[in-house]
């Protein structure tokens, strides 16, 4: 009688292995995709809640208040110049430029030592005070201070704001320039906040620092700010004795006290000639003479005449 053929469990068995192993291999392949998916999408929503958060942040009124310094700029005039520049006072003082930044520590101690008793000499009628921003410092958001300040000289409070963002770098240090800190200074200026925005669009600052760099140029003693100007010539110091020093100099020379070169860079090119005897002795005309027929050829003004006939 025939024997039975085996049946194959073996081979069935090894079959149901693999299977098996597919089987978890696939599990655990869509365990990990429907992680990642979970994963991703946490991320997607962390992302998308610090957006608004931020958005929300930006859009919220900052602290800015307005230091009580504002106040000395009152009645001074303010104007921008052609190169973008604010200038305080008018052009019969001496002109003084300032080169300075609102984000290095040494233009906050010259903002607070030396800037005050120079608006005291503009309101004097000594001197304008013109200030040329530059690049530098390590607050954050620079570029936004500078642009808001030149959108602010636009409607002629560029002193008051920038005293605001110096304010501002002491009170709340590297978070002084948050740009909705920034629009709610404008604001607490009482700035014309339509105007405000469409000069910030333009930035400002981009004309301004290329200005200020090309004045530099060349300048041997022109180093990191801030510095100062008297006229054409750069200090070599920004200390308030040797500005006020330089000042006065060009004070002497424009009314004629000294004949020398002036000391800040101008020629006297208005100065007038004294008097010389011969002038002196000329004879004054009369101021009630009654007109003649006769033509009369007396000089004017000139001392020196050609000679006329006298009475025999």
């Amino acid at each position: 009688m025939p024997k039975d053929k085996p049946t194959p469990q073996r081979a069935t068995s090894a079959s149901s292995n693999l299977t098996r192993t597919e089987q978890r291999q696939k599990e655990r392949l869509a365990t990990q995709r429907r992680q990642r998916i979970t994963i991703g999408g946490i991320v997607l929503v962390a992302v998308v809640i610090l957006g608004i958060a931020l958005r929300l942040a930006s859009n919220t009124p900052a602290e800015a208040p307005i230091p009580e310094t504002v106040s000395r700029y009152d009645g001074l005039p303010q104007v921008m110049t052609d190169k973008g520049y604010p200038r305080l006072g008018s052009l019969d003082g001496i002109a003084v430029t300032v080169y300075t930044a609102f984000a290095c520590d040494t233009c906050r101690s010259f903002q607070d030592d030396v800037m005050p008793a120079l608006i005291e000499r503009v309101r004097e009628g000594d001197i304008s005070l013109t200030f040329v921003p530059l690049r530098g410092g390590t607050i954050s958001n620079p570029n936004g201070a500078v642009r808001s300040a030149l959108c602010a000289g636009e409607q002629n409070a560029f002193f008051k704001y920038a005293d605001a963002l110096y304010h501002w770098l002491d009170v709340y240090e590297g978070d002084a320039f948050r740009d909705n800190r920034l629009t709610s200074g404008a604001e607490n200026l009482g700035l014309n906040m339509s105007t405000f925005g469409q000069c910030r669009s333009s930035a400002p600052e981009t004309a301004a620092y290329n200005a200020g760099a090309t004045e530099l140029t060349g300048v041997s003693n022109a180093g990191t700010p801030p510095l100062v100007r008297v006229n054409n010539i750069l200090l070599e110091s920004t200390d308030l004795v040797a500005i006020n020093e330089a000042i006065d100099a060009a004070i002497s020379f424009r009314e004629g006290a000294s004949t020398e070169e002036d000391p800040a860079g101008e020629t006297d090119a208005t100065a007038e000639p004294e008097a010389t005897d011969a002038s002196e002795a000329t004879d004054e005309p009369a101021a009630t003479a009654e007109p003649t027929d006769a033509a009369t050829s007396e000089p004017a003004e000139t001392p020196v005449v050609e000679p006329t006939a006298t009475d025999s």
